[in-house]
């Protein structure tokens, strides 16, 4: 996507809310998260988001490197998620996989002041062709959203621009990321990036801190 065409989505995005309803099955996510969350926040547990974790490895691997953190993995898909028994390791208990859609969760959470400690957005889909450039997140009304929804932000990619794009996009929102290329340190977090070290593909991580 060209830059002004970019710019101008986002400045649209920067005057208005995101307003689409949720789903019942994300309202239904939401209520339960609420319930899970309420114990380990009065004893000062950290939460951290795993959006978009597909069948979920991601989400477990990342509990499995912060013990003391409660990791919410979110998937919009339950034929992903049903797979995650595959992924599952004994004594790693810190995390739990939810069904929902991202672009109407994070609006509850924001409406409801959840401010997450990290949050894990790896792989999305960058939806390439240029009829589909407002379903990236960063040309998208839930943006809005997505700033004020943690501490941190770690997106990982295979795809340059992509990232590129995103961090254009977090710079007209005021923030400062920093964009690297991505080495697999140890093992792999997701299947796709597996999938891209396997085949020897560049990997891209923007990350990006927020007040």
């Amino acid at each position: 996507m060209a830059n002004a065409a970019l710019r101008r989505l986002v400045r649209r995005y920067q005057r208005s809310d995101h307003l689409a309803p949720a789903p019942l099955h994300t309202e239904r996510a939401y209520q339960q998260m609420l319930l899970d969350v309420a114990w380990r926040t009065e004893r000062g547990v950290l939460l951290h988001l795993d959006s978009c974790c597909g069948v979920g490895e991601s989400t477990k691997h990342w509990a499995q490197q912060h013990p003391d953190a409660f990791v919410m993995g979110v998937d919009k898909s339950s034929h992903r998620l049903a797979k995650h028994p595959h992924y599952t390791e004994p004594g790693v208990t810190n995390y739990r996989l939810y069904r929902a859609d991202c672009s109407a969760l994070w609006p509850l959470f924001v409406h409801a002041s959840w401010r997450f400690e990290h949050h894990n957005l790896w792989y999305p889909n960058p939806w390439p062709k240029y009829s589909q450039r407002q379903r990236r997140w960063y040309a998208n009304p839930v943006m809005a959203a997505l700033i004020r929804l943690q501490r941190r932000l770690v997106v990982r990619s295979n795809c340059e621009w992509y990232l590129e794009e995103f961090a254009w996009a977090l710079r007209w929102w005021g923030c400062d990321p920093v964009m690297a290329a991505w080495r697999i340190r140890g093992v792999s977090a997701t299947p796709f990036e597996r999938k891209y070290h396997a085949s020897e593909q560049k990997l891209w991580q923007l990350s990006c801190n927020f007040n």
